[in-house]
């Protein structure tokens, strides 16, 4: 018995006939750049990205978030400061605060995980924080 062989033609772009391999390998190819996509959407970022001086929109240096080595963070703004630690979680900063304006948090009280966003920068709420060159 002969094997019958899948050679539907297809039209696509400029008239150019496509046959039905063709068209499986580029619906393959869309899907992995679909995947591609997701996971890079989904990476983690290095600790040593975060490691250093975050100023508000980049400039202002009144308000600056500073992330040391050992995991533990500052932060000072114009009327307040804070203090705690850090850790990255896949593409998001986890912060875990023990001070806030000078007083004592009881632990694991006050916590928060905030995006980094593709441009670099990372995001708190509406503000947005680049890293100080």
């Amino acid at each position: 018995m002969k094997a019958i062989r899948h050679t539907a033609r297809v039209r696509g772009a400029a008239g150019v006939h496509f046959t039905g391999r063709f068209q499986i390998m580029r619906k393959f190819a869309a899907v992995l750049i679909a995947v591609s996509a997701i996971a890079a959407a989904f990476a983690t970022f290095p600790k040593e990205h975060v490691i250093g001086t975050w100023l508000l929109n980049g400039t202002d240096v009144n308000t600056k978030w500073v992330f040391y080595k050992d995991q533990k963070f500052l932060f000072k703004g114009t009327m307040s400061t804070s203090r705690g630690t850090w850790s990255t979680d896949g593409n998001k900063i986890s912060l875990t605060w023990t001070e806030i304006d000078g007083k004592p948090v009881k632990a694991n009280t006050v916590k928060g995980s905030y995006p980094l966003l593709e441009d670099g920068s990372w995001q708190v709420d509406q503000y947005n924080y680049k890293k100080k060159k």
